[in-house]
């Protein structure tokens, strides 16, 4: 009669050899997956980045065209070669744009910019 081979229980080193590698396991693929969706958000960091530098440019332009202000104000012409009032605001920011008189409703004088569009009131002083 043959016996039958007896069972064996695992040692405990092979079963925490082996729970430890099921935990690995896991965790790399974990790993793997913030890893995938990571490399998924770097197009979208890539067109932040691009569109902050471009509004980073823009904001340079603006504070080096702010800085001329002083020296333009020293070249306000008043009136344009056209005759008409230069608009005061539009000539701070770098161009040029006539004033046209509005009707006004007492002896004020109204003017109103066609590049800005914003209206000046010139009291009427006796």
């Amino acid at each position: 009669m043959t016996l039958a081979p007896a069972f064996r229980y695992p040692d405990v080193a092979t079963i925490r050899t082996e729970f430890a590698m099921s935990i690995e396991r896991e965790l790399r693929k974990e790993a793997r997956e913030a890893a995938e969706q990571a490399q998924g958000r770097v197009a979208q960091f890539e067109r932040e980045i691009l569109e902050l530098e471009k509004r980073l440019t823009e904001a340079k332009a603006k504070r080096d065209a702010t800085r001329l202000a002083p020296k333009r104000l020293s070249n306000y012409p008043i009136t344009l070669s056209s005759g008409d009032y230069a608009c005061p605001v539009c000539w701070i920011d770098g161009k040029e744009a006539a004033l046209r008189p509005v009707p006004s409703s007492n002896e004020d004088d109204l003017f109103r910019c066609r590049g800005c569009g914003r209206q000046f009131v010139i009291q009427y002083f006796c």
